[in-house]
């Protein structure tokens, strides 16, 4: 088997699997893709491999792109806030790819690393069957969400609790 045969059976694999996902795990999934996306961009960034970087960029925002057109403003009252979220974000990730800017894919680690956090929440509460969270969260605008970017900048790579990424192989 060549090294081609085993790609295409990996890629083979991951297609398969995102058909046998449920529409809730595929927004995790998405997320967890654009925050691999987001780490592997700065690290790019970091060392100069601007191809790199600018791939990595353009997929996130290529996620991002489908995530809005998924999002049905007639059935949530926070998809509004959340077209917002996804706007500022797209901005951030294109003005990082023109730039090839360290700072501003960091701002956009400290966006989606919670967000990432919050789908997998909501995917584990519907597993399980509970209908509403334990403490439900304040509710998000582009507003504080930039603020917020703003207050907790770290530089990329600082420790924050979450899922490393890439993920260690």
């Amino acid at each position: 088997m060549t090294p081609y045969d085993h790609t295409a059976l990996a890629d083979k694999y991951k297609n398969d699997g995102m058909k046998a996902s449920t529409p809730q795990k595929l927004v995790v999934l998405m997320f967890e893709r654009i925050g691999i996306d987001l780490h592997r961009a700065a690290a790019a960034i970091e060392i100069g491999h601007h191809e790199k970087a600018h791939r990595s960029l353009i997929n996130a925002q290529d996620i991002l792109f489908e995530l809005q057109i998924a999002l049905d403003h007639d059935v949530w009252d926070g998809a509004e806030q959340l077209q917002q979220i996804y706007n500022y974000l797209l901005g951030l990730l294109v003005e990082a790819n023109i730039k090839k800017s360290g700072d501003l894919v960091a701002q956009c680690i400290t966006i989606v690393e919670p967000l990432i956090e919050t789908w997998r929440e909501a995917y584990r509460l519907i597993q399980s069957g509970e209908t509403t969270p334990v403490s439900p969260p304040a509710p998000i605008t582009a507003t504080t969400v930039a603020a917020t970017t703003v207050a907790n900048r770290r530089p990329v790579g600082a420790a924050s609790g979450a899922m490393p990424y890439p993920p260690q192989s």
